[in-house]
């Protein structure tokens, strides 16, 4: 497993949400379970990676590679007031 954190800037990081299990190949990629949030500042679109995002899972708190079929990204949203 990569040993090292990602560094992590206000703004430019994306999380994606897991949407199932997922055992790693080799000790590059991450383990992933359900609903687990992965902090990436490397876009998951594209084949930069072979099919793979790069980032930090927050559970686990361990860097590396992740599948993108099984994540999305976590939309936040938020109430505002409604002006007259």
């Amino acid at each position: 497993m990569l040993t090292f954190d990602l560094k992590l800037e206000l703004g430019k990081t994306r999380e994606f949400l897991v949407l199932d299990d997922w055992h790693p190949d080799n000790e590059t990629q991450l383990e992933l379970r359900k609903n687990d949030i992965i902090l990436t500042i490397e876009p998951a679109e594209g084949n930069k990676f072979n099919g793979f995002g790069l980032g930090t899972n927050q559970r686990t708190r361990k860097f590396g590679l992740y599948p993108n079929y099984l994540v999305r990204e976590k939309w936040r949203t938020f109430n505002f007031s409604v002006f007259n």
